[in-house]
C-alpha cells in the first residue's frame, strides 16, 4: 500500500498530467481556431478582390456598350438635322 505522501504524490502528479493535457488542448484548439480564422479572412479577401476585378469590366463593359448607343442617338440626331435642313426648316415656328 502507499503512504499518505505518495498517494499525495500521486494525486498532484495526476493533476498536473491532467493540467498539461487541457492546457496543451486549449493551444491546440486556439492555433486550430486561428488558423481557420486566418485561412477564411484570406479567401475572402481575394473573393473580393475578384468580384471588384469583375464589376470593373462589367462598367468598363457597359461604358463602352452606351458609348455606342450614345454615338447612334448622336448620328440620328444629325440626320435628322441634315434633313430637316435640306427641307429648309431653320426655325422652330418654320418646322409648324
Amino acid at each position: 500500500m502507499l503512504s499518505r505522501f505518495a498517494r499525495l504524490a500521486a494525486l498532484v502528479g495526476h493533476a498536473r498530467a491532467r493540467n498539461l493535457l487541457v492546457a496543451c488542448g486549449l493551444l491546440i484548439g486556439l492555433v486550430l481556431g486561428g488558423t481557420a480564422a486566418w485561412i477564411i479572412v484570406d479567401l475572402h479577401s481575394d473573393h473580393l478582390a475578384h468580384e471588384k476585378q469583375d464589376l470593373t469590366n462589367l462598367a468598363f463593359i457597359l461604358s463602352e456598350e452606351m458609348s455606342h448607343e450614345i454615338q447612334g442617338i448622336d448620328l440620328l440626331q444629325l440626320s435628322l438635322i441634315g434633313h430637316m435642313r435640306q427641307l429648309g426648316i431653320q426655325s422652330p415656328e418654320s418646322f409648324e
